[in-house]
């Protein structure tokens, strides 16, 4: 998401991918659409004002995309976060410091579901910086990029890293983590695998 007219088509689709999975659900249809993933971030000059302007953008960018969505709708969304337009590598404290926020903000929308909603990092994710990044109490898993994604030995790297932080810091946490690769055009089937796969 880069700007508010982004924000309002994505909450054409996520609406429009609810309740698809909603009829599908009252006819007692399989139904293969595991994750609905609502994608926010910055670009790199707004991260850069002053006065904590990505804040006000993070706030609008969420409140647009999930308008209409109900309480009872939340499980099946997945918040990914990342700065956009080439965004300088952040720190582990403002990656942390952005998950919180997104957590507060999701939590003056839907009191009773934010503790448990999923917010991934769509940032730079390294072998270098997963661990410190996965073991963030606001991160609940990653969200690749495509060049990351098709990179098999990377993801499993990434998904290897990520059950082991969750089994030796994060075993009290309401939250299960989950990896989910962006393919761009990944089939729905292969985005189902994915998410079974860390959930195991």
């Amino acid at each position: 998401v880069v700007g508010p007219d982004d924000a309002v088509r994505m909450n054409k689709k996520i609406l429009a991918a609810l309740e698809a999975r909603d009829q599908k659900d009252k006819k007692g249809q399989k139904n293969l659409i595991n994750d609905v993933v609502c994608v926010i971030g910055e670009t790199s000059n707004e991260r850069k004002r002053v006065n904590y302007y990505w804040r006000t953008v993070i706030r609008r960018q969420l409140e647009t995309a999930l308008a209409g969505v109900r309480g009872d709708q939340l499980h099946r969304i997945t918040i990914a976060y990342g700065a956009v337009d080439n965004p300088p590598t952040l720190t582990t404290e403002q990656v942390q410091e952005t998950h919180e926020y997104i957590r507060c903000l999701l939590s003056e929308m839907y009191p009773a579901q934010a503790k448990r909603m999923l917010i991934l990092y769509g940032g730079a994710i390294t072998s270098e910086n997963a661990r410190d990044i996965f073991a963030l109490e606001d991160v609940d898993g990653g969200y690749l990029a495509p060049n990351e994604s098709i990179d098999s030995d990377h993801f499993l790297n990434m998904a290897e890293t990520l059950c082991d932080v969750y089994e030796t810091t994060k075993l009290g946490n309401p939250r299960i983590p989950k990896l989910i690769g962006n393919h761009g055009n990944m089939a729905t089937q292969d985005m189902a695998e994915t998410t079974r796969f860390l959930r195991l």
